[in-house]
């Protein structure tokens, strides 16, 4: 069916795919959740409506810096531990949840380690060298797999969009169930374009999504911020939801905190597995 809608619809282009109608269930339903705000298009103009006045993009950008704690506070972190717990879902098995604590140091290295049933792994960038290391694996990763933990470890990511991104642009604005945002394309160097949604009266970033484009069409990917709290001057999100169908999870912080005194070399691939 889904071959024949894009053949003879579509000249055979990939337009529609699994996720268009199964979005992550094994049985596609009928009518769709009214929130399933992941899914809206822009908010489009109502003929005799009056035009939406959208602001620069520089305000977007400084009424952000500030509801996270402003410029002074961002740029005097130097080191942070994050504390967690992550439920996987995929609408196929039961629910997994994993513990994750991730140490963070400025200006680009990372360590993430998972406690999984049975498994612990870790996942690693000194700021040169990215590498893994779990039952069966304890290598260097290079190409793709290499550039994903250089951008997760950044450590200003997404305190400092401006710099993490070549090129930002406001879009318009969109409803996100009972709140509006603004909504920014962001073109990093090497990856797909994302969207950034940022809540217009808080000034909070709420929601991230990248369309990724693949042989089945394209597959959205979403993230979504709640629940921001203060820690240290600076507000994080202590809730994020993140959807690429079929699979999504939900991670709750537990702790975070900053400016502690990390070892350099716990950063480094172990000569021996943990």
């Amino acid at each position: 069916m889904m071959r024949g809608i894009n053949h003879e619809y579509y000249g055979d282009k990939v337009v529609v795919n699994c996720a268009t109608c199964h979005q992550g269930q094994p049985q596609p339903v009928a009518s769709p959740a009214i929130a399933q705000g992941a899914w809206q298009p822009l908010e489009k103009k109502v003929a005799g409506e009056q035009p939406v006045t959208l602001p620069q993009l520089e305000e977007v950008l400084e009424k952000y810096l500030r509801a996270i704690g402003g410029k002074a506070a961002v740029e005097g972190l130097r080191t942070q531990m994050l504390k967690s717990t992550r439920t996987s879902f995929n609408k196929m098995t039961p629910p997994q949840t994993s513990s994750l604590e991730v140490y963070k140091e400025a200006p680009n290295k990372l360590l993430v380690i998972a406690t999984l049933p049975g498994v612990v792994t870790y996942q690693g960038f000194n700021g040169t060298v990215a590498w893994v290391s779990y039952p069966g694996e304890h290598r260097e990763v290079p190409g793709a797999e290499a550039l994903r933990l250089q951008r997760r470890a950044e450590f200003y990511g997404d305190l400092k969009l401006s710099e993490r991104y070549r090129r930002l642009s406001v879009l318009g604005k969109e409803r996100l169930g009972e709140r509006e945002a603004f909504v920014m394309e962001a073109l990093p160097a090497d990856e797909e374009s994302e969207k950034l949604y940022f809540d217009s009266e808080t000034g909070l970033l709420v929601r991230r999504r990248v369309d990724f484009k693949t042989v089945l069409g394209v597959v959205p990917e979403v993230t979504g911020y709640e629940d921001y709290r203060a820690v240290d001057g600076i507000k994080l999100p202590f809730t994020i939801r993140w959807s690429r169908p079929p699979n999504s999870w939900r991670q709750k912080f537990t702790e975070i905190r900053h400016q502690l005194v990390i070892e350099r070399s716990k950063f480094d691939l172990p000569a021996q597995p943990r």
